[in-house]
């Protein structure tokens, strides 16, 4: 999958490119102060997704991916926090929602290796081929790719920043 192929399709999320994305809206200088993001990304990141999703027909969300990424914003000082997780409210308020059962998704032949949310994600692909879900977990790509769903490593953006003009 390339680039090209993200522009105009519904885009979900993976938890850690969730939370860059709410703590960066908040503000790109708390990207480097947020326990989970710190060391892992940086202001470049964070203008990077902005530009993938804007350039996506819409962002989507899920149950689970909310969830995880609503435990993750929290690890953090008090006022970001907060911040982060109003603005998570404002995402999963403006996105569509997709859900897939756990009770199904524990059925996947990855869910022992990558646990319910990715199993879920996997899931959610293969029902709706019109979705794309933008990662940065090698694992759960590879899973995706090998199944020739659509998934893309935003790692693979990152090391090609120069195509992003």
């Amino acid at each position: 999958m390339t680039f090209r192929d993200l522009v105009a399709r519904p885009i979900l999320l993976d938890s850690n490119l969730s939370v860059l994305l709410c703590v960066g809206l908040v503000g790109m200088a708390h990207i480097r102060a947020h326990k989970r993001l710190n060391g892992q990304y940086d202001e470049t990141d964070f203008v990077l997704l902005r530009l993938v999703i804007e350039r996506s027909r819409r962002l989507v969300v899920c149950p689970n991916v909310a969830t995880e990424t609503s435990n993750l914003v929290r690890q953090s000082g008090i006022g970001l926090r907060q911040a982060a997780a109003e603005m998570q409210r404002r995402l999963i308020k403006d996105a569509q929602e997709f859900y897939f059962e756990s009770g199904l998704a524990v059925d996947d032949p990855d869910y022992l290796r990558l646990g319910v949310t990715d199993a879920v994600l996997l899931q959610l692909l293969a029902a709706n081929q019109e979705l794309v879900l933008l990662t940065v977990d090698l694992d759960l790509y590879l899973a995706g790719a090998n199944r020739s769903l659509n998934v893309f490593n935003f790692n693979h953006i990152r090391n090609e920043r120069a195509d992003f003009g």
